[in-house]
């Protein structure tokens, strides 16, 4: 009892507490030792500040205590108390920065100068935040262990992959192409005869489909739906309008039975992608792909501002480099280095044969370049964004990129089986032509240059069974070809065969 009215247990809780927090809201999908290092390093840089506070303001020790937890909790919680002001019309005011941010500093000099002069008030303080902290972080560890308890491991069929019957290991290259429209589309909605691209593939061997189709229109859905072989769990899944819907999607390409076939086969897994898969974790990230531990740190009072005013360093007069090119063009500086690492793979000679799981966020938005690969201003860009005619540019940037993988891959390494495929076609289609999202793109090279069993895919679920079935001597069952179309606007899906 003496202790809690001495010892400021609140300070060293409170990081503690704001995970367990995190855990019962995300602990579904996140990793547990992501979690423990980052309490780990909270806990440190909290002790340090407030080992730092005590010094400079001397002998005042619960005043400082209480403004320090003040603040901590503002900080950390401040995208929640900014969100909350923003979604009322009688607070929204106070919710702009050039408000918000002088009134949270003013309280705070005001309520350090009352804990000062009122040292009563102060003590009673301290030991209600001694107390509040310890029962909070009781009630959030029961609550965060009944999270992590009802994690769901159905989300996925079962499938039979006989690891004994491979008997050639050819090295695999899956390169994803995010939002690249099929031809079909390209002719009727964008009149753009893409055949340049087409015969430049022909000539390196490939074979490039006239026809194939996404089976869903989202990322999340599609990329589980191809590395599991079979259609998502729409059960499971649902609702389509909450963030949860690509957490537990997430979850799903994270345990996926491609990689793992591969795996178990002795592949040496490389993942240059946005997602998180079983022994290779992401490499890469995208702004608005946002996993558990970041929605968790989607509070923090400096993540709210990077997320809402760093853009503003990236344009006008008060543009800077640094700011333009790890904020703006992050993603494109993304899409070059996970270019460079594929071909650079090729060229390697290794004990292991390897899968290369390569996610390009192109032609996707942000369009960062014109047709030649000029890059363009953020202005141009934002202004532009909706526009088919910059997306074709950048399709066409593309190409170039797309020409240049397949000429080094194949020649660096012309046995192996090379795949580019796009998840879902252009995304902004008006309703009338809203059908086409489904067309995409797909271009395979196989070792052995011999084509008739892979004509049969019509849609993308069907990509690796059918290589595996071919290449690897299993025997995956062949589901019927449908189209999911993902409304998270009026959260529903529709669905119909091809």
């Amino acid at each position: 009892m003496k202790a809690l009215e001495q010892k400021a247990f609140f300070i060293y809780l409170f990081p503690v507490f704001f995970y367990l927090l995190g855990i019962t809201e995300y602990g579904q999908y996140v990793n547990l030792w992501d979690i423990v290092k980052e309490v780990l390093l909270f806990e440190f840089i909290v002790v340090v500040l407030f080992y730092v506070s005590n010094k400079f303001f001397q002998k005042q020790d619960n005043a400082v205590a209480n403004i320090f937890f003040i603040s901590l909790a503002l900080y950390s919680f401040f995208g929640d108390i900014k969100k909350a002001l923003s979604a009322h019309n009688i607070t929204s005011f106070i919710s702009s920065y050039t408000v918000l941010m002088p009134l949270i500093f003013v309280t705070l000099i005001l309520l350090f100068q009352v804990g000062k002069r009122n040292k009563k008030v102060g003590q009673q303080l301290f030991v209600y935040f001694n107390y509040l902290m310890i029962m909070l972080c009781v009630l959030q560890s029961i609550l965060a262990r009944k999270t992590l308890l009802s994690k769901d491991s159905t989300m996925v069929q079962s499938l039979s992959l006989d690891i004994q019957a491979v008997k050639e290991k050819p090295n695999v290259y899956f390169i994803l192409l995010d939002a690249y429209a099929g031809n079909t589309s390209l002719k009727t909605y964008f009149h753009y005869d893409n055949n340049d691209l087409i015969s430049k593939l022909q000539a390196q061997q490939f074979y490039v489909f006239d026809s194939i189709h996404s089976n869903y229109n989202i990322t999340a859905g599609s990329v589980n739906s191809m590395l599991n072989m079979q259609y998502i769990n729409q059960a499971k899944l649902a609702p389509w309008n909450q963030y949860s819907f690509y957490l537990k999607s997430f979850n799903c390409i994270h345990e996926n039975k491609v990689t793992r076939f591969f795996h178990r086969c002795d592949y040496q897994l490389y993942n240059y992608s946005l997602f998180d898969i079983e022994s290779a974790p992401a490499s890469y990230s995208f702004p608005l792909l946002h996993k558990g531990i970041d929605l968790i740190h989607a509070r923090f009072l400096h993540q709210k501002l990077v997320n809402d005013l760093a853009w503003k360093l990236c344009i006008g007069k008060f543009k800077l480099n640094y700011f333009f090119n790890k904020y703006t063009l992050h993603v494109h500086h993304q899409n070059n280095d996970i270019i460079q690492k594929t071909m650079k793979l090729a060229k390697q000679q290794n004990d292991k044969p390897h899968f290369v799981y390569a996610h390009l966020l192109l032609p996707h938005q942000p369009y960062f370049t014109d047709s030649l690969g000029n890059v363009l201003d953020i202005e141009t860009q934002e202004k532009n964004k909706y526009q088919a005619s910059t997306y074709l540019q950048y399709l066409q940037y593309a190409n170039s990129r797309i020409q240049e993988m397949a000429k080094s891959i194949v020649h660096a390494d012309p046995n192996s089986i090379i795949v580019f495929i796009s998840d879902h076609g252009y995304p902004d289609y008006p309703k009338a032509a809203q059908g086409l999202v489904f067309n995409n793109f797909m271009a395979i090279h196989v070792p052995d240059n011999k084509y008739s069993q892979l004509q049969n895919i019509k849609s993308n679920v069907h990509l690796f069974p059918v290589l595996l079935n071919t290449y690897f001597h299993q025997q995956i069952p062949l589901q019927k070809d449908s189209l999911f179309l993902i409304d998270e606007e009026r959260n529903m899906i529709r669905n119909s065969k091809l």
